[in-house]
């Protein structure tokens, strides 16, 4: 093979890949949204509503998240002592609810 075949090879299983991993992007949007509705009504929360995990910590809930990873977490904010939304995020296993 020569080296024009070869890098014509590459750059058509360069294509193959950016779609499909657009395609898992948009699968990954749909889930976690799929997820997020699942979570609000199994929890019977919405964006701002204070939840507390299995252990007794309490968060202000936010949403569900994708990280980098591809995993999809429950974006939290910790309570601050006047009992107010802290900036901070938590990232937290649905699990942990």
């Amino acid at each position: 093979m020569e080296v024009k075949e070869i890098e014509s090879k590459i750059s058509e299983i360069d294509g193959k890949i950016s779609g499909l991993r657009s395609q898992k992007a948009d699968l990954m949007t749909q889930l976690r949204d799929a997820k997020q509705i699942e979570f609000e009504t199994k929890h019977g929360v919405k964006s701002g509503d204070k939840m507390t995990t299995k252990v007794g910590a309490t968060y202000f809930y936010d949403r569900l998240i994708i990280t980098a990873y591809g995993h999809i977490l429950v974006l939290c904010h910790p309570v601050k002592n006047d009992g107010t939304a802290s900036k901070a995020d938590r990232h937290i296993d649905e699990e942990d609810f």
